[in-house]
């Protein structure tokens, strides 16, 4: 029953600032327990989330205490309707709400979406969704709207949300309806997130949200609202930043972009963005449903003042090591990049060794502790700008200047740049000081992104890579034993020389268990055969086939090219063949940019003469085989994207899938020209080969006896080796490396991790309730089972890394150089999907799971044993969950 004492003083001290000498009763209001982040139960029992501060701030304002009730949400309504609780916290409004209970002006509006698995088809509306069984929480806002909306949907309701994500995640039912926003538990948020991707989800409503007071009591509704309308107007803008991210969570996300910073990240014509770190964060966007929209920002103090009064939301990637003072925070560490010492010509390693070296440093970007801890005593002058630094170097004033790479402006000719190995330099995601909600928003979002996403965008602006992800298959792709006829009409015959296009067709049809048989002049307009072409590569974020490989391109010129340079923006003239995809390149890019455009070898050569730049395919220029030993070439910053994409005709695209995986695993290590492939050699340069030749060759015969006597001890230590590897190097069931070969590699791998200050992680594997299954199929079928498992499993980790069988049913994968645990938990991640397709044995189907442990090394262990240990105590976690899932330690 409503207290009678509350509403008699409503008009003079509940809704007033006036104070009088009887302290009111506690205002109860009604709080759900899981429906976070706006209200919910903390882990420490307590109430909390957005409503909760809420109805704090009115009562610190009003002067009038309150006390939440914790419910489920069906109890909180029933609380409510029966007067055991004041107030609910926030209802969505409906009409059969606002028949039941008194409501109030809306307090915030939250989306509603419907969540679809993402095995099912793409549905364009509601009306869609009728064949399926649909989750809701029983009594809530969601199930109303589906009734409202659909004829006869088939609800499935549960008692809490809890509730109904368990059973969204079991299979139970494969589309329900839920908040749009983020979970309480990571763990849960993953999996939801990898189950039903945002791109799959439909927009159910935006719902206005209200206190509810009993319908009794609905003459007190006035002056509740007069109360509301006097908080704080930045209030709700508080909070929502709090515990949304957002102070506007209907608007996009305002995200920093560096304009000059490629291929990381830079703006084009008409401001477009481009570049690795915003299609990441593109791809965060698609994955976690949050709009985005990216802003020019300077790397200097201006951005970062912009990000801190709020004109920005975050910064999508900056170099600074050290942010607290400048009142902001490292969200996430997004990118590494390497490090470019700058000298007069001296040899680097060598300068960093000399203790009375001079260095000028690019500031807070973390030198000064690393070098402090290797070469103390040898900064000598700091500065964020790259410029300044690189005069200082011009005056002698420092003997070399070391910066981040992208940072590197182009040089004169007195000065050389020097790649290092270490250290690198943390590209890191940033936030304002107390944005712990848009923080933990993105983490997460970036920690869902699946693997070959990352990989693939990675791979796609990284020039220097080759054909895609490396791994192996263990069976073939394609059942179709008829040759795939290839159409090289689309490909120019120096494509095909240069290129050693035979030789990756040969190994791709290897990988997909299929013939691929170049066609000759007279098969060249079948329509049934697979057309090789050369085209601009789009986005991996784009659903499109992967290309075979990515061109090469250089910029050549009689004139000195400053180093690094854009196509748009040399100081000569750009030159491009007329007819090639980079012309369709750098007119979709740079439509405004002026270029000459030649049609052959003879023009483009003449071009050159008259001081032109020509921009070219490596392999293009070597099949020109010119000799000219006066033109200067370059790497561009911003080279065109051009891939070979192989097509399949109408008629063959069931074996689409099975092409791009087959691509995906391609390990072609056919010629890719590049710089050093193409620069013809100096008179200079021909003597100090002939020179160089001549001094191996002594060294050779005064070194031929030593070499003899380290083979024969080769040879010795190689038998020795094998006869080990017999006896117990390698598991005889999957072909694995076995306990003696895992205790060597994690021991080494320790050593290298440990000396380099890198961080690895070791997972142990187990695969669930085996041991009653081998019972049932046999030991042999068992040991067929797993080397099945073996085989699929092989294919989720690196070359660099190692898989092992530990023992019986357990694995353990030993991942080398992780840059943060989000990188180990994708790859657990991707142990589980590997699982997730039932392995074929004999006519029978035999669906699988497994439980992981996870431990990274130096945080959970500094040994072998303490490292496993950690591991194996989160397998056993898991195990004592019921299994089918990972845990880090």
């Amino acid at each position: 029953m409503f207290r009678v004492v509350i509403w008699p003083l409503l008009a003079t001290l509940f809704f007033s600032a006036a104070a009088l000498a009887t302290q009111p009763d506690p205002l109860r209001i009604a709080v759900s327990r899981d429906s976070y982040p706006y209200q919910y139960q903390n882990a420490e029992g307590q109430p909390a989330g957005y409503l909760v501060d809420f109805w704090r701030r009115w009562s610190q304002q009003t002067g009038h205490p309150v006390e939440f009730s914790l419910k489920s949400w069906p109890q909180s309504i029933s609380a409510l309707q029966q007067g055991d609780v004041d107030l609910h916290a926030g209802l969505a409004q409906s009409p059969s709400r606002e028949e039941k209970f008194a409501l109030s002006d809306p307090l915030l509006t939250v989306p509603l979406k419907l969540f679809v698995h993402r095995d099912l088809p793409d549905l364009a509306g509601l009306n869609e969704v009728t064949p399926y069984r649909i989750g809701v929480v029983a009594r809530s806002i969601h199930e109303e709207l589906l009734l409202h909306h659909l004829p006869d949907p088939a609800l499935v309701r549960y008692p809490s949300r809890d509730a109904l994500l368990n059973a969204a995640l079991t299979g139970e039912v494969q589309v329900f309806t839920n908040l749009d926003g983020y979970l309480q538990h990571s763990d849960r948020q993953s999996q939801v997130s990898r189950l039903y991707p945002a791109y799959k989800r439909l927009s159910l409503a935006q719902i206005p949200v209200s206190a509810a007071l009993p319908k009794a009591h609905a003459e007190r509704l006035p002056e509740l609202n007069r109360s509301l309308a006097l908080l704080d107007s930045n209030v709700r803008e508080v909070l929502s930043r709090r515990w949304l991210g957002q102070s506007d969570p209907q608007a996009p996300l305002k995200i920093g972009v560096i304009s000059d910073m490629p291929p990381l990240m830079y703006t084009g014509e008409g401001g477009r963005a481009s570049g690795l770190l915003v299609d990441l964060w593109r791809a965060w966007s698609m994955n976690s449903g949050v709009e985005v929209q990216f802003v020019p920002a300077g790397l200097g103090p201006a951005g970062l003042t912009a990000l801190r009064q709020g004109e920005l939301d975050l910064f999508a990637g900056h170099v600074a090591a050290e942010v607290g003072k400048l009142g902001l925070e490292k969200a996430y560490e997004l990118h590494a990049v390497n490090s470019v010492l700058v000298t007069h010509g001296d040899d680097a390693p060598a300068l960093l060794a000399n203790p009375e070296a001079a260095l000028g440093v690019y500031a807070n970007a973390g030198y000064e502790s690393w070098l402090s801890g290797r070469y103390p005593g040898r900064i000598r002058f700091t500065s964020d700008r790259p410029k300044e630094l690189l005069s200082k170097l011009l005056q002698h004033k420092v003997d070399g200047v070391l910066l981040p790479a992208p940072l590197l402006p182009p040089l004169p000719e007195s000065l050389i740049a020097s790649p290092m190995a270490s250290p690198e330099v943390a590209m890191n995601v940033l936030v304002a000081t107390g944005d712990q909600a848009l923080a933990e928003r993105v983490k997460r979002g970036f920690a869902d992104l699946p693997a070959q996403q990352v990989a693939a965008l990675k791979q796609y602006w990284d020039s220097g890579e080759g054909t895609g992800f490396h791994g192996s298959i263990g069976r073939p792709l394609v059942t179709d034993t008829t040759p795939w006829l290839v159409n090289r009409a689309g490909t120019p015959d120096w494509a095909w020389q240069a290129l050693e296009l035979d030789q990756a067709l040969n190994q791709l049809g290897r990988i997909l268990g299929v013939i691929l048989r170049v066609g000759g002049e007279a098969e060249r307009n079948d329509d049934s055969s697979l057309q090789l072409r050369m085209a601009p590569v789009p986005s991996p974020l784009e659903s499109v086939p992967r290309p075979l490989m990515m061109l090469n391109y250089l910029l050549i010129s009689e004139d000195r090219i400053a180093t690094p340079s854009a196509v748009n923006t040399l100081r000569q003239p750009l030159v491009l063949l007329g007819n090639s995809p980079a012309a369709v390149w750098v007119r979709e890019h740079y439509p405004s940019l002026a270029v000459k455009r030649v049609r052959d070898r003879a023009q483009a050569l003449t071009a050159l003469e008259e001081g032109g730049a020509l921009l070219i395919s490596a392999a293009q220029w070597r099949s020109w085989e010119v000799t000219q030993p006066q033109l200067n070439f370059a790497v561009p910053s911003n080279p065109p994207r051009i891939g070979l994409y192989l097509d399949l005709p109408p008629n063959m695209s069931q074996w689409q899938e099975a092409l791009n995986q087959g691509l995906s695993v391609l390990d072609w290590q056919g010629t890719r020209p590049g710089l050093a492939d193409v620069q013809p050699a100096s008179a200079g340069r021909t003597v100090a080969v002939w020179f160089a030749a001549l001094v191996i060759l002594l060294l050779a015969a005064g070194f031929i006896l030593l070499y003899r006597q380290w083979r024969w001890e080769q040879l010795q230590r190689r038998q020795l080796l094998t006869q080990q590897n017999a006896r117990d190097g390698f598991d005889s069931v999957t072909g694995l490396p076995g306990r003696s070969m895992l205790d060597d590699r994690l021991s080494q791998a320790l050593l290298a991790h440990g000396r380099e200050h890198r961080q690895m992680a070791v997972l142990v594997l187990d695969l669930d309730g085996f041991g009653q299954l081998n019972r049932r199929l046999g030991w042999d079928k068992g040991d067929k089972l797993l080397a099945l498992v073996a085989n699929r499993w092989r294919t989720g980790v690196r070359r660099s890394d190692t898989l092992a069988r530990l023992q019986g049913d357990q694995f353990v994968a030993i991942l080398n150089q992780v840059k943060n645990v989000a990188a180990a938990r994708h790859v657990a991640e991707m142990l589980m999907m590997e699982l997730e397709q039932p392995f074929e044995l004999d006519g029978k189907s035999i669906q699988l799971s497994a439980s992981i442990g996870v431990a990274v090394f130096p945080q959970h262990g500094a040994d072998p044993v303490s490292l496993l240990q950690a591991a194996d105590l989160q397998l056993r976690l898991v195990k004592g969950q019921g299994g089918a899932g990972y845990q880090v330690a």
